[in-house]
């Protein structure tokens, strides 16, 4: 799977440019600088020197990709388009259909696509008349196109062609036979002894896949991942969660909002993940076929978003050692580490010399802090379990959860960077209790201890707490048992060993330091989650969240500048009242306006209809007096399917198209077409998405509006030129 370090540049490049610019409609291709198969080259390969007569021969169509360029599997996902075959064969000979190995995912937030890299062979059988005569040669022959895609996608297609001559003798193998076998590892098999159900849940419009395993079979289904024949079955960018129920194990996935209806059956291909396989030949590709039935889908033992299964031992071995070690380091937070010292040499004291009381005092204080803890894991177990079954990074498809983990991760740091304090107050209350000598101190001095640090954030902390949200309540609870647990082990130490009290480092400014300089991994993470917003919504959705972070900020400021209310002048009350408006009003801003209701972000959109594109339809409509909206557009263009979410299908963009009666009119690229092509030309492109809006001025140019949307940018061009009585406006060729 491509991950987002690796497929971040190509990303970033994505949002800058206009990204797929396919070519003109006709039988043949417009070359790309002379080449019909730009930045890549296609061939028939066939596993063996020569056909005998009344078998089946195995040929492939083999294309080599250039670097950071790819080509689609049979499924392209939310975006791209599959290999075609137009073959000419002669009379009796007869070629099947691709068989296709696995491909790759390639995320492009919030969609993904299904490709391949560098080279990938698409093999098929291939019928050989019984009267095929030995001693000639045939001559196999076929139109090939296929789609290439990095920052563009642009069509290949070529006629190609091969002769073989006809044998009566055993076909020996040809120079592609390896390559064959290699790639027969990849393409899915029936796999003997494994059951598949498959089940859709209407009530959360989940699906959901069974994968009941042989018993002498010894792998795991860890990172196995689905690929659906089906283009728009389920949401292709989304987690495949994994539960277990018995002797199943249960993938789990969210129905495609572009859904029109579920098939009898779910086909595709199920793949292990890499080092797990099945079979003598090792293979990782199961074929799938199973009937859909209504029913529920399990939901015990969700996996973590790098597809670690939560049930797993190791996995929560490995999460318990990160929360011991994020208990571990949070005493070093500048909000703990000063009473360190302090509450410990009040144990001393309590105990006056004896150490198996003063051993007592630190399981008192230990217990007080790991209890603590299991308090807080409870809460948030339960608000978790009251928020339904809802799987880590799911979160992240809500432009308004991710604005509000934006302001989340910019407070975290203006905190660290002592804009405003949190924890300090806290603090003090370590007094309470100091001056008695019993039990019941250390034990309430360790659940203030644990007040104290909830309002820090220790490193290896969010992955801790993160798998403990993600599993069983059981596990959860041991989870943040560890995190408490880890954070009482110094204090224990110290009343074990008083004297290790004078080799802790002495509170200083570099304490201070270390705060700050944890600033900057916070802000690095609001960075990331700010580009994931921009992806979602646009760039000018994200440029009203970096306002509202400006405004939050300053109304921080204004609370850290001003003194609390019982000290403060009538002037300063007043900053710090405003200072909590600007607080409440950025943060209800920022992220209220990504809030959606039930239903989806088009739950209020106005219904409109999209006429198919004619070479008249744009006339026509104008003659009726009203200005006509054309959205040149393509299924495998993946630009245009991000501007139809994050603009086109916005419900004040609706709204305004049916104000306004301006006409939809929908020019569908997916496969080429002569006449789109040549209205095309006549504005000057080459390529989609192309969006045109026509005044109703038949004498009016149209304008052009840029290949990346906004529902802003849609609105104002509606304000400028729709309607009969609009001005002319000169075409823009924004890009």
């Amino acid at each position: 799977m491509t991950n987002l370090p690796t497929a971040l540049p190509r990303l970033l490049r994505f949002g800058a440019v206009a990204l797929l610019i396919g070519l003109p409609a006709g039988l043949t291709a417009q070359p790309v600088d002379g080449d019909v198969t730009p930045y890549s080259d296609g061939t028939f390969v066939t596993a063996t020197e020569s056909f005998t007569p009344g078998t089946t021969a195995r040929i492939g169509l083999h294309i080599r990709i250039d670097e950071g360029w790819h080509t689609y599997w049979r499924n392209a996902g939310d975006s791209g388009s599959e290999a075609l075959l137009d073959w000419n064969l002669p009379d009796g000979w007869a070629a099947g259909e691709f068989d296709w190995p696995f491909p790759e995912r390639f995320e492009y937030p919030p969609l993904m696509s299904y490709a391949y890299e560098d080279e990938v062979l698409l093999p098929l059988d291939l019928q050989i008349p019984a009267d095929a005569r030995p001693g000639t040669t045939v001559r196999l022959a076929a139109k090939a196109d296929w789609l290439v895609c990095d920052e563009v996608c642009l069509f290949a297609v070529d006629s190609l062609s091969l002769e073989v001559p006809i044998t009566a003798d055993e076909d020996a193998p040809s120079e592609w036979a390896a390559a064959f076998e290699a790639n027969a590892l990849r393409l899915p098999a029936q796999a003997e002894g494994w059951e598949f159900q498959a089940r859709t849940d209407p009530t959360d419009e989940a699906l959901g896949l069974g994968v009941t395993t042989p018993a002498e079979w010894d792998g795991s289904l860890e990172g196995a991942y689905f690929y659906p024949h089906h283009t728009t079955l389920i949401d292709h960018f989304r987690p495949q969660p994994l539960a277990v129920d018995a002797d199943t194990a249960w993938l789990r996935f969210q129905l495609n909002s572009f859904n029109g209806g579920l098939p009898e059956r779910m086909d595709g291909v199920l793949v292990l993940a890499e080092g797990q396989s099945f079979g003598p030949e090792a293979r990782r590709a199961i074929a799938v076929d199973a009937a859909l039935l209504e029913g529920p889908i399990p939901a015990q033992a969700p996996v973590m978003a790098d597809g670690a299964e939560a049930s797993g031992q190791l996995s929560l071995l490995a999460a318990l050692g990160l929360a011991a070690l994020g208990g571990l380091l949070l005493n070093l937070m500048p909000c703990v580490f000063p009473v360190l010292s302090l509450k410990v040499l009040g144990f001393v004291e309590h105990a006056s010399g004896d150490r198996a009381t003063l051993r007592r005092h630190g399981y008192f204080f230990a217990a007080g802090v790991i209890l603590s803890f299991l308090a807080l894991a409870g809460t948030l177990i339960a608000i978790r379990a009251a928020g339904a079954e809802v799987g880590w990074g799911f979160q992240l498809q809500n432009p308004a959860v991710v604005t509000a983990l934006i302001f989340l991760m910019v407070a975290v740091a203006l905190n660290f960077l002592g804009v405003f304090e949190v924890g300090n107050a806290l603090t003090r209350l370590g007094a309470v209790g100091a001056d008695e000598s019993g039990y019941r101190s250390s034990f309430l001095t360790g659940v203030l201890a644990t007040l104290v640090a909830t309002p820090c954030t220790a490193p290896f902390m969010g992955a801790a707490v993160a798998a403990a949200l993600l599993r069983p309540p059981v596990e959860g609870l041991v989870i943040f048992g560890g995190l408490g647990a880890g954070m009482a082990l110094p204090y224990v130490l110290l009343t074990l060993r008083p004297a290790l009290l004078e080799r802790l480092p002495r509170p200083g400014r570099w304490m201070e330091t270390l705060r700050q300089a944890l600033a900057f991994p916070m802000l690095a993470v609001a960075i990331w989650l700010l580009w994931v917003l921009g992806l979602q919504v646009g760039m000018g959705g994200a440029a009203a969240v970096l306002t509202a972070l400006l405004v939050f900020s300053l109304g921080a400021w204004m609370l850290h500048r001003t003194p609390p209310a019982s000290v403060a002048t009538a002037s300063q009350k007043f900053a710090r009242v405003a200072g909590v408006v600007l607080l409440m009003f950025s943060l209800g801003w920022g992220v209220g306006r990504f809030v959606q209701p039930a239903g989806g972000a088009s739950a209020d959109a106005v219904a409109v209809s999209w006429e198919p594109f004619t070479a008249s339809i744009v006339d026509e409509r104008r003659a009726e007096g009203r200005a006509v909206f054309v959205d040149f557009t393509a299924a495998w263009c993946i630009t245009c399917q991000v501007n139809k979410r994050v603009a086109l299908n916005d419900a004040d963009v609706t709204s305004a198209f049916v104000d306004r009666d301006v006409a939809l009119v929908q020019a569908d690229w997916t496969r080429r077409d002569d006449t789109i092509a040549r209205e095309l030309e006549a504005l000057g492109r080459n390529g989609v998405p192309v969006y045109a809006l026509y005044p109703a001025d038949p004498t009016a140019p149209p304008r052009l509006l840029p290949n990346i949307l906004t529902p802003r940018i849609v609105l104002d061009a509606l304000e400028s030129v729709a309607g009969p009585s609009s001005t002319t406006v000169e075409p823009t060729q924004e890009d």
